[in-house]
């Protein structure tokens, strides 16, 4: 059974970075650019996130956009930091998540005849290049994280570091409050009966402690787990037990296990706040 969402007040998605720090000035690349193309997003055409360094910035050529949140250049991947967008699921005998078709069209009308600039965030597990794509539009730079969480094609993530996690907030605020995309089809990823990326919210009816993991635990199918050393950096020192949570990331099916059998490895430290 799907569990509803509490209003943005008590949403409990941050992250805690040792270092944020984003220019607010806005300067061009070069010259004005000439845009040929239409866009048929409907949120005005305004830029939140600005290039920290405009010297990391590197011209490229996008082959293909393979789906919401990974590009193929000609010379590599990139897989964009900080959002995840619905799976496309190719080749696999399920079909694409909701709004995943959506969201590559997007992408692929977004850098579409103009100019765009990788700002790389180093490799995942996979190998794949981790980065940020800008497209020079009107004159300006616009991040394509930040109008994926705009028009409510992507959700916000904390596996990896991004400079631009507080303009990314703001952006998926936007499109939560008025529930566009994902956020008008959140039973999918409420789904209890499901690993991959998921959105869990509710109250916790258990937290048990091991000697390096914290069990919080949603239900008797749902449990996440939390290094205990993040609790003393985030200074949470209250019994969590009771309390309303709201997390997500990619959970894991356990096999053959006494406990929950659907587990999410939190990779990031997130900040709970009170309700």
């Amino acid at each position: 059974m799907a569990v509803s969402i509490a209003s943005r007040s008590v949403s409990v998605i941050a992250v805690l970075l040792s270092k944020l720090s984003v220019t607010r000035k806005r300067r061009l690349i070069s010259d004005a650019f000439f845009v040929c193309v239409c866009f048929f997003f409907s949120s005005a055409l305004y830029a939140s996130c600005t290039p920290e360094d405009f010297s990391q910035l590197r011209e490229v050529d996008v082959v293909t956009v393979l789906d919401g949140d990974t590009l193929r250049l000609a010379d590599e991947d990139v897989r964009l930091v900080g959002v995840n967008t619905p799976e496309m699921n190719y080749g696999k005998s399920k079909k694409p998540e909701p709004y995943a078709v959506e969201s590559t069209q997007f992408v692929k009308t977004f850098v579409s005849e103009n100019r765009v600039f990788l700002e790389k965030a180093g490799w995942d597990k996979y190998q794949r290049r981790l980065g940020q794509i800008w497209v020079a539009l009107k004159g300006d730079l616009f991040l394509l994280s930040e109008y994926l969480l705009k028009n409510g094609y992507a959700f916000q993530v904390f596996e990896s570091e991004s400079r631009y996690v507080s303009c990314l907030r703001q952006a998926e605020i936007q499109a939560r409050d008025a529930k566009k995309g994902v956020w008008g089809a959140l039973e999918f990823w409420l789904n209890v009966d499901r690993g991959g990326f998921v959105l869990w919210s509710g109250r916790l009816n258990r937290v048990t402690k091991s000697k390096r993991y914290s069990w919080l635990s949603f239900s008797d199918q749902r449990v996440v787990r939390v290094p205990n050393q993040w609790f003393e950096q985030l200074g949470v020192k209250r019994d969590l037990q009771g309390e309303f949570l709201e997390v997500r990331g990619w959970a894991v099916r356990r096999e053959k296990t006494r406990f929950e059998p659907y587990m999410l490895p939190l990779k990031s430290p997130q900040i709970f706040l009170e309700n």
